[in-house]
């Protein structure tokens, strides 16, 4: 088994279970993007391999496994003889996943509404409850994975449960805006009740109301998105001069200047 460095390390690191039937390198895998969608890892931060694999405990060869599958994701970008560095977070990319996942969750709010057992809406509400508690006891790492795991039973409830797979493959980038975005009591408190409000919904069986509802919750993070710019600006890549918001096609970037 990998091993999971624990809070006193320099890594960022944190115990965590890791899923025993996985290989080696998902293992690697799915933990570098976990810190990195949290902020851990941050923009510009270089991956060494020699360092991951003392931290991991493993050789170099599922380093770099993982190291290709996070470029293919957007998280890093690999420079040959250079280095393999954590991206920035591109707000063409955001707008994107924003748009992808809103098609797909405002259907699958629409869906569950529909289809919905009793079993599933006892499953809903014992997912608030957790989120409730988190809330108070401001456990965000708790409340975050939760937050996952009502998006994926309300994918379960709608008889569509692929289209949280989906969801999950295109939306890394927003991801790491809404961790950024997790950042106090307050945070916390104003996504329990917007999930509440889509919970209460399908609970109802107000297929309107409840894409309305999942509506408002998937497009609050853009109501914030220019203070965290202003806060977290070195996590951001300045887009051109007059954009328009659509994704566009760049040119070859140089390795991010290393902080200090």
């Amino acid at each position: 088994m990998v091993k999971e460095p624990t809070a006193s390390t320099s890594n960022g690191g944190r115990e965590v279970m890791i899923n025993r039937g996985a290989t080696v390198s998902a293992q690697v895998f799915l933990s570098l993007r976990h810190d990195i969608i949290n902020g851990a890892l941050q923009p510009g931060t270089q991956l060494s391999e020699q360092s991951l694999s003392q931290r991991f405990g493993v050789s170099r060869t599922p380093i770099r496994e993982a190291m290709l599958r996070l470029a293919e994701e957007g998280l890093v970008i690999i420079y040959p003889q250079v280095g393999t560095f954590v991206t920035k977070i591109a707000l063409s990319k955001v707008r994107e996943a924003q748009f992808i996942r809103e098609a797909l969750e405002c259907a699958a709010a629409g869906a569950a509404v529909q289809n919905a057992t009793e079993e599933d809406d006892a499953i809903l509400a014992d997912i608030m409850r957790t989120q409730l508690r988190c809330a108070d006891e401001g456990d965000y790492e708790t409340f975050y994975l939760f937050d996952e795991k009502l998006h994926a039973s309300i994918a379960a409830a709608s008889g569509f449960p692929r289209l949280w797979t989906i969801a999950l493959a295109e939306k890394v980038q927003l991801d790491r805006v809404r961790y950024l975005n997790m950042n106090s009591a307050a945070d916390l408190d104003a996504l329990v009740a917007q999930h509440q409000a889509i919970v209460d919904a399908i609970a109802k069986r107000d297929k309107r109301a409840a894409e309305a509802a999942t509506r408002r919750h998937l497009r609050d993070v853009f109501h914030s998105i220019e203070g965290l710019i202003a806060a977290h600006g070195s996590f951001f890549e300045q887009e051109p001069s007059g954009s328009t918001g659509k994704a566009t096609q760049t040119g070859r970037r140089r390795p991010p200047r290393m902080p200090g």
